[in-house]
């Protein structure tokens, strides 16, 4: 099957014709040589047959009468019949009355006596043709004749016959031959064209090929079936290759836009985006002549931003120039809609861009708004030499561009609106950091003057009646000295609570650098300032160390360990030994330090008040105090940049914790 596919159509025809003409032709020459070969044996019989009766006719007489020698001479004239071999007459009896034999070779079958009931009868041997005849006339059965006769004569008939027709039949496949290669012709011919057509689409791809429609109806339709399916074909590619160009103008397109969207992203002067701008539009649609201008906010003025090819004449780049009917320009553009300018004359008074692109020779400018939250900020104008120049799809490209690059100049114009803003913010900020300045030192230099001011009388208030209490004691009775007592506490009180205030002050105003803090030493630190209190009241003060580093600053934090440690110990209901626990804990990227004690405890309302100014939630006869501490441990900790809370309830102790950033290791 594979090797008859691979024949062409061409001699796959020629010989389904030949095969079948020599099939006809062969089952023809079978039929007519064997109707020759009957026919011809079927007319020697009948002439032997006639020729023995015609013998036996006159051969009677002879057999009636018993003249054998006459009878001898009869059948010896058979002898000019050179087919006849042998003939015998025989009598009633079937005794040999006569015979004529043509050679003693021939005498077989020529037997002396005829055994039985001999009737008529031809015997058809190789060779030779027997015919037996009975003489009967009138009923009364004289004898029998016997004639033999050779085929010799029959067997070159028929060779000749057969030689002619095997002539004929040469003939005949010949013409069969040729019949066959003409009309394989006229058949495969068109399929022949059909297909090398094909071949030659299929390995050139031109779908335009067509064949021209002739030949008989079918092959007709064939060729136009073809050429159809080639005009769907042609069309489908057509399509395809516009869809291919598309997307290949759209791929571009987006390359395009990106690099534009990234050069706005960078920071480029406006003018360089614009350039840009202009570059990668011309690859999208380099037909035209381009130019960028931007535009005043009273629209009557506009300076060029960038021109391709840049106008050698023009003011320059950033040039403002008045234009005029700015206004109607401003309406026109206010649809988004491109305007249509013809350059004619003079162009004095035009947008910037339109100059420039006339200064290229363009004949026509189309001018797309630059457009951002309904401003009006310029136009990106493109030159023609018709308006059918700038199809549809190019007129998009160039609004998407107009639309990127409108975003580029209201970037440009914010940022110089931050920039201005940012200036003046950072000038009002610096104005208002040098009076804050200012009056920090003035409140430090008052504070100052009013601790050393209001020291001094306290101080001089505190001797004199801490004098008249040793010097003079039986002067007073015991109302004079209650009254001399509580004249000497409450200066000792005041002049804690100005020595409380002045440290809060510091703590407010003073400047601190950050670094990185030891807590172990922080906390041994305070625990050496607290040695005394800590030994009067028997409290007990267990550190978990290491504590680890935090950043801070070290006085201030230190100031903040003594405060918390103080009340530690000092909230403590009478009769119970005050005992502390400091510990310390990781907490994302910073470290909190717990100061535990097992005072009096804080109702929950309070946890927020009591790290106010001068609150206090106890009298000072109970526990002495100004009501400073805690807010100098939470202006401290504000102050380095962390924070400070409790866990507390009442009776069951507090547990103040402040939070700082680790120190990197």
């Amino acid at each position: 099957m594979i090797r008859l596919r691979a024949i062409s159509i061409r001699w796959i025809i020629s010989g389904v014709i030949l095969i079948t003409a020599l099939v006809l032709l062969g089952i023809g020459f079978w039929v007519t040589a064997r109707h020759a070969v009957e026919s011809f044996r079927r007319d020697l019989i009948e002439t032997l047959v006639q020729v023995a009766s015609a013998v036996g006719d006159y051969s009677v007489a002879d057999l009636a009468f018993g003249t054998h020698e006459e009878s001898a001479k009869n059948l010896a004239r058979l002898r000019e019949s050179a087919h006849i071999e042998a003939v015998a007459l025989y009598d009633a009896t079937g005794d040999l009355f006569s015979d004529f034999v043509r050679s003693d070779a021939q005498r077989r079958g020529v037997r002396d006596r005829l055994v039985g009931d001999i009737r008529e009868e031809v015997v058809v041997e190789p060779g030779f043709v027997e015919v037996y005849r009975p003489l009967v006339r009138q009923g009364e059965r004289f004898g029998t004749i016997y004639l033999r006769a050779s085929t010799a004569e029959l067997d070159r008939r028929i060779a000749a016959y057969l030689l002619w027709l095997a002539g004929v039949g040469a003939g005949l496949v010949l013409l069969s031959v040729v019949f066959a290669l003409v009309f394989q012709r006229v058949v495969s011919t068109p399929i022949l064209r059909l297909s090398r057509a094909a071949q030659v689409v299929s390995s050139t791809e031109d779908w335009s090929t067509r064949l021209t429609e002739r030949g008989a109806r079918e092959v007709v339709h064939l060729t136009r079936s073809f050429n159809n399916v080639l005009r769907v074909v042609e069309q489908r590619q057509a399509e395809r290759d516009e869809a291919e160009r598309s997307q290949r103008r759209y791929a571009e397109r987006l390359r395009v836009l990106r690099e534009i969207d990234r050069a706005i992203l960078e920071p480029e002067s406006l003018p360089v985006i614009a350039r840009r701008a202009l570059e990668g539009l011309a690859t999208l649609v380099p037909s035209v002549v381009s130019a960028v201008a931007d535009c005043t906010d009273d629209h009557r003025g506009s300076s060029l931003l960038a021109a391709l090819p840049p106008w050698a004449d023009g003011p320059g780049i950033g040039v403002v120039e008045a234009v005029r009917d700015g206004e109607a320009l401003a309406s026109a553009f206010a649809s988004g809609r491109p305007v249509e300018m013809g350059i004619a004359g003079d162009t004095t008074g035009l947008p910037s861009s339109v100059r420039a692109v006339a200064a290229a020779g363009a004949r026509m400018t189309v001018s797309f708004p630059l457009r951002a939250e309904d401003l009006l900020l310029g136009c990106l104008t493109v030159g023609v030499h018709r308006r059918e120049d700038l199809s549809p799809e190019d007129n998009d490209t160039v609004q998407e561009v107009a639309a990127l690059v409108a975003l580029a100049v209201r970037q440009h114009r914010m940022a110089r609106e931050i920039e201005r803003h940012t200036a003046e913010l950072e000038r009002r900020v610096s104005e208002r950091t040098s009076q804050l300045e200012a009056s920090n030192r003035e409140l430090e230099a008052f504070a100052y003057s009013v601790a050393h001011d209001l020291r001094a009388p306290l101080r001089s208030i505190h001797t004199f009646a801490s004098a008249l209490q040793e010097d003079y004691p039986d002067a007073l009775d015991d109302a004079g000295k209650d009254l001399l007592r509580r004249v000497v506490e409450a200066s000792r009180r005041m002049d804690a609570l100005i020595r409380d205030l002045l440290e809060y002050s510091r703590v407010a105003v003073k400047e601190v650098e950050l670094a990185s803090v030891d807590l172990d030493r922080v906390v041994e630190e305070a625990r050496g300032q607290l040695a005394s209190v800590i030994a009067d009241r028997g409290a007990e003060v267990a550190v978990e160390a290491p504590l680890g580093r935090v950043v801070g600053h070290h006085a201030t934090l230190l100031q903040v360990v003594v405060n918390l440690l103080s009340n530690a110990v000092k909230f403590v209901a009478a009769g119970t030994t005050p005992r502390v626990r400091v510990r310390a804990e990781a907490r994302d990227g910073g470290v909190r330090l717990w100061i535990e004690d097992n005072g009096i405890g804080i109702e929950p309302q309070y946890h927020e008040r009591i790290f106010r100014l001068f609150e206090r939630l106890h009298g000072a006869d109970a526990y002495p105090g100004t009501g400073v501490g805690l807010a100098i441990v939470k202006r401290g900790m504000e102050h380095m940049g962390g924070r400070t809370g409790l866990e507390s309830e009442a009776g069951q102790g507090t547990r103040f914790w402040i939070e700082l950033p680790a120190a990197p290791c």
